[in-house]
């Protein structure tokens, strides 16, 4: 119960990494007993300065490929957490299904985020073994967003499959303005998109992964370590689909992937 096992105290740097880097070092000369993480650059920056007390996480890339030099059983022994790796194999059994005819695919990515870069070689992996070709265009601040996402559309792409990161969530608008005026349906992995104009939606449920974190927290604070947690990845999904917006771009969503979606999506 918070206030009565726990004081929480939340700091947010607004996307700014110095200012991220400031909070981090705040919290350590605040003697703060846990050091708690959302998303991948707050987990990046703790992971450099955080080594004498638990370091947990949520929402963020397997800290393996961030520079935990262990493995998700064997790793830094102050660190515990649920990492969120996109279903991109399962999407592309979506998109197949969606459009039998696809042979390209088109996304967004930000160089500067250690995440939407692994997501897009990720996506690309799978595109590839799913007999597509993935475009990749880069885009480095809210304001590039427009340009770049109308520059996709223009690369004879037969959807947008689009990442989730931080930049082109906060600028998924963009995305999606671009999308409609090119007559071409969107695919996304983050839930709140399907509103915003995506036409389907395949994504790790956040809430449910948010939780599992927690308890681990919960765990860690009645004294267990952190080191004998595995890191592992979110394992529930949501399917979700925007049936005017698939409409809007011309395209039909299959009953053997409407049958599969939320209720509430439908």
């Amino acid at each position: 119960m918070e206030g009565h096992d726990y004081v929480i105290k939340e700091e947010n740097a607004e996307g700014d990494m110095t200012t991220l880097n400031t909070l981090v070092d705040a919290a350590l000369t605040e003697q703060a007993d846990m050091v708690y993480t959302i998303t991948t650059p707050a987990l990046q920056a703790a992971m450099h300065k955080v080594h004498d007390r638990p370091l947990l996480f949520a929402l963020a890339l397997d800290p393996v490929q961030l520079g935990d030099p262990g493995t998700d059983q064997e790793h830094l022994a102050n660190e515990a957490g649920v990492y969120d790796r996109s279903p991109f194999e399962g999407m592309m059994k979506v998109v197949h299904k969606c459009l039998p005819n696809a042979r390209s695919i088109g996304t967004l990515y930000a160089p500067g985020e250690a995440n939407s870069v692994n997501f897009r070689d990720e996506l690309d992996k799978a595109a590839h073994a799913a007999g597509m070709k993935l475009v990749a265009l880069p885009s480095n601040s809210p304001a590039d967003v427009a340009d770049a996402a109308l520059a996709l559309t223009e690369r004879s792409i037969d959807a947008i499959v689009q990442i989730s990161d931080n930049l082109h969530g906060e600028a998924f608008p963009s995305i999606v303005s671009a999308a409609r005026r090119a007559k071409l349906p969107i695919f996304a992995f983050s839930s709140g998109e399907a509103a915003q104009g995506a036409a389907v939606v395949l994504a790790n449920d956040h809430f449910d992964g948010g939780r599992e974190s927690g308890l681990i927290a919960a765990r860690v604070i009645r004294g267990q370590s952190p080191a004998t947690f595995p890191y592992h990845g979110i394992t529930k999904t949501r399917l979700l689909i925007n049936r005017a917006a698939a409409a809007e771009a011309g395209m039909q969503i299959p009953d053997s992937v409407a049958q599969q979606a939320e209720p509430a999506a439908k």
